[in-house]
């Protein structure tokens, strides 16, 4: 998908969203086992970026 449109993530906290559209732990638990990095980089699920997202929780601002 070249553009996925808008998705829709209903958190009200910048923790919850990236929580929501980003599973850390799942990579955590991938690549723990050395013997399987290679195979899930291959592998790896499609991640967007935050413009393709409509979210209530605006990014904090760095200077």
């Amino acid at each position: 998908m070249i553009n996925p449109g808008i998705l829709e993530v209903k958190k009200d906290n910048l923790k919850d969203t990236l929580n929501e559209i980003y599973d850390f732990k799942q990579d955590t638990a991938a690549i723990k086992n050395i013997g399987n990095f290679e195979n899930y980089r291959r592998n790896y699920p499609i991640r967007y970026e935050w413009p393709h997202y409509n979210s209530q929780t605006t990014l904090p601002i760095v200077t």
